[in-house]
């Protein structure tokens, strides 16, 4: 302290052995950045990415005529369904590439044997009395190398355009593998 006055500070010196320290401190600040820069800009070229760069098509639905009104709806036929744009899914065991709607949403598949059991946002929108067949919706390879439709057995009575659209899509989807 200076003698003159009780209250006046010495200035204060910077000790030397702080600089590799800021220097660190600041190396990691700008690190972090420039991660989450690339984090970000990597998440908004995913979409893009993931379909090669392509942008989404429009698959119409095959043109049908309309059969006389029965009473009791076919519960063999694939219901019409209208399935929008379309990105590339692409299952590398099996070396073919689906076309998958927009509508499901994310998508992710695990494949259990001759079976590609699909997950989506779509599919777990089912209602809770459905929940079971939430893990029953994908695609079958058969024994000819054909693609069918992977679907639960019974119809979720809860919610039938759920259940319809899904059947629809998931069919649309399985033709288009190629």
């Amino acid at each position: 302290m200076n003698e003159d006055s009780f209250f006046e500070k010495a200035p204060r010196q910077r000790s030397p052995h702080m600089v590799p320290w800021i220097v660190v401190g600041i190396i990691a600040v700008v690190a972090l950045i420039i991660s989450i820069v690339i984090v970000t800009v990597a998440r908004s070229g995913e979409g893009a990415a993931s379909d090669g760069g392509r942008t989404p098509t429009q698959t119409e639905a095959p043109a049908t005529e309309e059969p006389e009104e029965t009473d009791a709806p076919d519960e063999e036929s694939v219901p019409s369904v209208d399935v929008g744009d379309t990105f590339d899914v692409p299952i590398g065991a099996w070396g073919v590439t689906a076309q998958a709607s927009q509508k499901f949403g994310s998508i992710w598949y695990d494949l259990q044997g001759e079976n590609l059991v699909l997950s989506s946002p779509l599919i777990d929108s089912l209602p809770d009395s459905c929940a079971e067949m939430r893990s029953q919706w994908g695609i079958t390879r058969t024994p000819a190398g054909e693609y069918e439709v992977l679907k639960p057995a019974e119809r979720c009575e809860a919610a039938p355009e759920v259940y319809d659209e899904l059947w629809g899509l998931t069919a649309a989807m399985a033709e288009s593998i190629r």
